[in-house]
């Protein structure tokens, strides 16, 4: 008697997934089993139902030996009577079986087949009571991407000199720039918002990983999930389930770079005035290689890239100047995923005209010219409210033509508003719709939300302008206003923070936050946080910046105690103004004076220059008052919140309309764009006064 045990797994997989439920086979003969064969009841005299074999999933168990082998030819004798027998070999013999719970679970799951799809479909992802099947094109980039990266994995590629040239109307000013061995081991996927993009692509590394163990005995495979800014790696994070306070797991593009320092650093490579930090100097970068303590971007198998609609070419042209440092191009290139959204506004310095133009990834790998190097999702899994996703593509879709049209040369149709209006032109349970003679209504009601919350994204207000324009700062004002007249509180002046505000962090880099109530965490450029109180307080000087010198100071600082995004309450402290100087350096002692005020004297200190300016972004960052490293955030532009999801959103469409005069038209469109998707419950949109809806708010429930 054969025996043969299939191993079924799912997104994490590791292990023996409802053995009861498929049973064990026995043969009479020995069979071979290969991928994509169907295994029927019929055929074989056993009472299971039709299983399509996949190629991580199969297995054999040869009792005689207790070994696990990725042969698919079956050796064993007789039969396995229980589930026990499964459970007695060793864990480095069984990598695809460290979840052993998994088998002796006998829990009867829900099977949940997608819309329009094959219930043969692998899963894509499972909790504790139900399988989720990937729908058709799920399945179909699942198949593709995954026999990309196996294939790449086995025929490595150098990056080499020589760059990939691109002929096309919005991607030839990006000709130069990617390596043709990168760009040949580039590979996208493209999707709405929703489309199950990080689900598919988890699933795909996973798989991978445990296949190449199995079949391999590959070490590891070293992979890294990137994204542009601090908002897209805390959703990131969010999808792969990951602790979205950290950092580290999931890294943005500056940080795989080393672009880490501030102007004025020693430790900088020259870069543009404007820039808010530069890359780290490539000596030092290559130090920090060789110590251990920094891992080249080469050293990577696979980086998957999240919101590559924000990638620029700038951000690749860093890529290679990391690439140079480490093997002076003869290195392999890693494997590159793209996920993104075409639709999705583009990096910022790319929008410097009026000229329709798109980031490098959008512009190149997601164009139409290379469809063989991109997939796209269109089935919308996240969401089942059809109101949104109508409005969502009644702007995207338009977007999608004006770029084939660019490209193949012809006239771009303007922006139709009209095809916009057709469909958000009446309110639903989900959807909101008003003019803008009712903000007065809309601030009194997104007051109500932010008071009665702690959750510092359950709901924000977006439109184009940025923070510092005239007329973001009369609305602002206006809401700021409001909000501390319900709460029945004295409105602060000259912008100073108060217990009850929303604040948005305005470093550039992460920050620790001190120890409070037991635990420490991390504050992240362009967070937004509650503030929950607001003290004074006297703290040793050496517990914000580490220098031995500072040791039994103490200082008369200030601080907050803010609630973030992932439900905790976090301590930041500040230095009162004046309380630390830096004073004239020395250039016979190579020493700097530092003037510290402390609670009881004022002391000066002559402190090693070098010392000075391996601690500087500290310095800097605690030479800010608590009102200088926070802003205040009540209302923000539509680049303020790409990346996010929030759960309720107030979209100033009327002054998005009012800018369109005077920006790119892209930039317009998908100004609106991203600022409607970002909605993940609740839509409120603002339409110009001239614009006709109908006048059924009272469907609208903005608290169920």
């Amino acid at each position: 008697m054969k025996t043969i045990l299939i191993i079924y797994t799912n997104q994490k997989l590791t292990g023996i997934l409802d053995i009861a439920k498929y049973q064990t086979y026995s043969f009479n003969t020995s069979i071979d089993i290969k991928v994509g064969d169907l295994i029927s009841s019929k055929e074989y005299s056993t009472n299971m139902q039709v299983i399509k074999v996949i190629d991580k999933a199969l297995a054999l168990y040869n009792r005689n030996t207790g070994e696990l082998s990725n042969e698919y030819t079956s050796t064993a004798q007789g039969e396995i009577r229980n589930l026990e027998d499964l459970i007695v070999l060793k864990d480095e013999d069984l990598t695809v079986l460290k979840e052993k719970d998994i088998a002796l679970r006998k829990i009867e799951k829900t099977i949940v087949v997608p819309e329009r799809s094959n219930s043969t479909n692998l899963p894509i992802f499972e909790i504790e009571d139900t399988i989720y099947l990937m729908n058709n094109d799920q399945q179909n980039a699942y198949n593709i991407i995954k026999y990309f990266i196996k294939e790449r994995l086995k025929n490595k590629e150098l990056i080499g000199t020589d760059s990939i040239n691109f002929n096309e109307p919005l991607s030839k000013k990006y000709s130069g720039i990617i390596p043709i061995g990168m760009w040949n081991n580039m590979i996208g996927i493209i999707g709405k918002g929703g489309t199950g993009k990080t689900s598919l692509i988890n699933k795909i590394i996973s798989d991978v990983e445990a296949e190449e163990k199995l079949e391999n005995k590959y070490s590891s495979i070293k992979f890294k999930y990137v994204a542009p800014t601090h908002n897209a790696v805390t959703v990131l994070q969010e999808s792969l389930g990951l602790d979205s306070e950290e950092v580290g797991s999931v890294r943005t593009t500056a940080s795989l770079v080393a672009r880490n320092q501030s102007q004025g650093s020693d430790k900088a490579e020259l870069g543009n005035p404007n820039d808010e930090l530069l890359l780290l100097r490539q000596d030092i970068y290559k130090d920090e290689i060789m110590l251990g303590k920094r891992e080249p971007i080469s050293g990577y198998d696979i980086i998957i890239v999240d919101e590559s609609s924000m990638i620029s070419g700038q951000d690749i042209r860093d890529i290679m100047f990391r690439f140079e440092a480490e093997h002076q191009y003869n290195c392999y290139s890693p494997i590159f995923i793209f996920m993104g959204d075409y639709r999705q506004l583009p990096p910022i310095n790319t929008t410097i005209d009026k000229s329709f133009q798109e980031g490098i990834i959008s512009a190149t790998l997601f164009s139409d010219k290379y469809k063989e190097k991109h997939l796209e999702l269109s089935q919308i899994m996240r969401s089942k409210n059809e109101d949104l996703h109508k409005i969502f593509d009644s702007i995207g879709d338009q977007i999608t033509e004006q770029r084939k049209d660019f490209n193949l040369g012809k006239p771009i149709k303007l922006f139709d508003f009209s095809l916009f209006d057709s469909v958000s032109n009446k309110s639903t349970n989900n959807v909101l719709v008003v003019k803008e003679s009712h903000i007065e209504i809309m601030i009194d009601n997104y007051v109500d939300v932010l008071i009665n919350n702690k959750y510092p994204y359950e709901m924000f207000w977006v439109h184009y302008n940025n923070t510092s324009h005239l007329n973001t700062q009369k609305l602002f004002k206006t809401i700021r206003k409001c909000y501390f007249e319900k709460l029945k509180l004295p409105i602060p002046e000259n912008n100073v923070i108060a217990v009850n505000d929303y604040v948005q962090f305005k470093g550039a880099l992460p920050v620790k936050t001190i120890e409070y109530e037991g635990c420490k965490g991390t504050i992240k450029p362009t967070a937004r946080f509650k503030v929950i109180s607001r003290g004074e307080g006297q703290y040793p000087l050496y517990g914000l910046i580490p220098l031995d010198k500072f040791i039994g100071i103490n200082i008369n600082a200030e601080f907050i105690v803010v609630y973030n995004r992932q439900g905790k309450e976090r301590l930041v402290y500040a230095m009162k103004k004046g309380t630390l100087v830096l004073g004239s350096y020395n250039p016979n002692t190579k020493t700097r004076k530092i003037i510290v005020n402390s609670v009881d004297e004022k002391i000066t200190l002559d402190i090693p220059y070098r010392t000075i300016k391996e601690h500087m972004q500290f310095i800097q960052h605690y030479l800010k008052t608590l009102d200088d490293m926070f802003a205040l955030s009540y209302i923000g532009s539509s680049h303020t919140v790409q990346g996010l999801t929030i759960k309720k959103i107030i979209v100033g469409d009327y002054n998005i309309r009012q800018n369109s005069l005077y920006i790119a038209e892209r930039d317009m469109e998908s100004s609106l764009y991203t600022s409607l998707t970002r909605a993940s419950e609740k839509l409120i949109i603002i339409k110009p006064n001239s614009v006709n809806i109908e006048n059924n708010q009272s469907i609208f429930k903005l608290v169920v």
